[in-house]
């Protein structure tokens, strides 16, 4: 068992004098013994067991273990939630009994999504229109760059490479120009009034270098940025949990994560299941009709490899460039610039392992840049790398 699972006692004094309270936690108890539930049960078994005593346990897991339950994990949620949090907030139980709904909902939402389809549907047009609309592009604010629905996209850098400033470009370009809902979730390197003076100068740039635009669109301001939601947090007081609890039910098209170290909880060995890939997993089943980008490091020795290869790239566990739909990285260029390269994608819209830009950071804005660096012949012929001499004009997006 965990270290600090002991339950709270003053929750447990409590529950003795709310009979609601306890047939209401009896009954998860139940389900939770029953199949499929029974086959995992043993894991969290003894935390049941500080609240309930062994006895008791016992004898529901015997009446209950050869019997099937109806009731999804999504039913059950809240309730096993506030039993989670009414016993065992605050310690490393919590993790562990949380990580183990997601990890159910997550296996349940993989299950449900196996799907056997026939070939005769490519044939129907209605079918067609519908797929083809579905996968239609979110393009970037960087040209080149796009995204799709009900994916999980990486934009990584070292610390300190403009991450948190790329995202900002990112929300603020989608919910004034494109028009879409964006929730931004900031936890650790930056507060409160820092996360918001920087969306203020870039909201600032956006508005002045790109006047005309707006005005030919009449796009109304205020509407727009009431698109956009930002969640900042200190470090440790919001988890990934709290982000797809939060951007479950929303009507959001983009939903932006800085960063992901940033939301996997500090545990210890006696954690089960603990990988750098929680984040995304737990994601992963909340993607659908949503375009997921989180921040993430770039393992040091990732600067010195010539080669873009997206597998061992990032810090933490490799699982995560397998889970990611996209992978774009910024890295050192020419003339201390920055450049953006592709290192994965899934999905075939963008070009990979090939400069798309070349850009500095000043003030808190991103500024495309022209340099010159050597690249391969076939780069040069498809137009990626190379001198980005392009004149740009009012009323035109630059990336």
């Amino acid at each position: 068992m965990p270290k600090g699972s002991n339950a709270n006692q003053k929750a447990l004094k409590k529950l003795d004098e709310s009979p609601f309270k306890h047939i209401e936690y009896h009954n998860l108890l139940v389900i939770l013994c029953r199949i499929p539930y029974v086959e995992k049960f043993d894991k969290i078994r003894p935390f049941f067991e500080e609240v309930f005593g062994k006895a008791t346990v016992e004898t529901m897991y015997i009446t209950n273990r050869a019997y099937e339950t109806h009731f999804k994990i999504e039913a059950i949620k809240s309730v096993y939630i506030n039993f989670v949090r009414e016993f065992f907030e605050g310690s490393d139980a919590y993790v562990f009994l949380i990580d183990y709904l997601y990890k159910e909902l997550y296996n349940t939402k993989v299950q449900n999504d196996i799907k056997t389809l026939t070939g005769d549907l490519l044939l129907s047009r209605e079918y067609v229109d519908e797929i083809i609309k579905s996968r239609r592009p979110l393009p970037s604010f960087v040209n080149k760059i796009s995204y799709l629905r009900s994916t999980i996209n990486i934009v990584a850098a070292s610390p300190g490479g403009g991450k948190s400033i790329y995202l900002m470009h990112e929300a603020l370009y989608q919910v004034i120009f494109n028009a879409y809902n964006v929730h931004l979730f900031i936890s650790g390197d930056l507060d409160e009034s820092a996360a918001m003076a920087r969306l203020l100068e870039i909201k600032e740039y956006y508005l002045n270098a790109y006047s005309k635009l707006i005005a030919q669109k009449n796009i109304d301001i205020r509407h727009a940025l009431n698109r956009l939601k930002v969640t900042v947090s200190p470090y440790k007081q919001i988890t990934i949990y709290d982000v797809a609890r939060i951007t479950k039910s929303e009507n959001v098209d983009f939903v932006m994560i800085d960063y992901d170290d940033k939301f996997v909880d500090d545990t210890n060995e006696d954690i089960m299941y603990y990988t750098a890939a929680k984040p995304y997993e737990v994601m992963d089943a909340y993607k659908e009709g949503k375009v997921i980008i989180f921040a993430s490091q770039i393992k040091p020795a990732s600067f010195r490899s010539k080669n873009y290869v997206p597998v061992g790239f990032l810090q933490g566990s490799s699982r995560k460039e397998h889970m990611a739909d996209s992978i774009i990285a910024m890295l050192p260029g020419p003339n201390k610039s920055t450049k953006i390269v592709v290192l994965k994608d899934r999905h075939g819209l963008m070009p990979i392992s090939q400069t798309i830009m070349h850009f500095k950071i000043q003030n808190g804005i991103i500024t495309e840049v022209e340099v010159k660096e050597e690249i391969d012949s076939n780069a040069k012929s498809n137009g990626y790398g190379g001198d980005n001499s392009y004149d740009y004009q009012d009323g035109e997006i630059p990336f």
